[in-house]
């Protein structure tokens, strides 16, 4: 049984730290990107990539273009959903708010990766049943969902300058909710739910032992 726990404890820890890590390279790439566009004045450019979709009155006029399958030779019509773009002045005001952004994003990560390590060396210890481990589940589960938060934050952001540069007349700009990870919610939200059952767990070993 506890060959079991070690086994399924090393593959959900493998599995999150790919997440944690794969999101603090981005953010800390982010942040340098920021970084670099701050320490610039307000006349800075930099290359953008809106998505958009089509309006529903004008779905039946927009260009499409010929996407052909090299295994059966089939014919698609292709719509644009995605192009590069320059922007050549953006607020100061915008680039200070998404640098702030990214730089908690990253720090919620490294308090993430730390939280985490602590609590798997925990329970590789033997010290499962321990309050210090709702603690590091408390803190862990809240800068993910806080992180996820900021993100959304950060995209807005984003959303709010394009749409102040940009309007077409056939298309509607997306928000780049795609670019937003909910594996943060979802981990965060287990996170605070094993704190709860492990909350019970020591309770009642606690009422187990005064019992005896």
């Amino acid at each position: 049984m506890n060959r079991k726990f070690r086994t399924t404890g090393f593959i959900i820890f493998i599995a999150l730290n790919i997440f944690l890590i794969g999101g603090f390279a981005l953010s800390l790439y982010n942040f340098i990107e920021g970084w670099n566009n701050v320490e610039k004045d307000d006349t800075s450019s930099y290359d953008v990539y809106l998505s958009i979709t089509p309006k529903k009155e004008s779905e039946e006029t927009l260009s499409t273009f010929p996407l052909v399958n090299m295994k059966d030779s089939v014919i698609y019509q292709l719509e644009p959903h995605c192009f590069k773009t320059h922007i050549e002045k953006i607020p100061i005001k915008n680039e200070i708010l998404q640098f702030v952004s990214i730089l908690l994003i990253l720090g919620l990560y490294i308090v993430s990766i730390i939280y985490f390590f602590k609590f798997i060396y925990a329970v590789n210890k033997g010290k499962l049943f321990e309050k210090t481990n709702l603690k590091y589940l408390r803190i862990l589960g809240f800068s993910l969902l806080a992180t996820f938060l900021f993100e959304i934050v950060f995209n807005y952001i984003s959303y709010n300058t394009v749409t102040s540069l940009f309007s077409f007349e056939d298309y509607d700009i997306l928000f780049g909710s795609s670019s937003i990870s909910y594996i943060q919610p979802i981990a965060g939200l287990s996170a605070l739910l094993v704190r709860q059952i492990l909350a019970i767990g020591i309770e009642m070993k606690e009422e187990q032992e005064l019992t005896i």
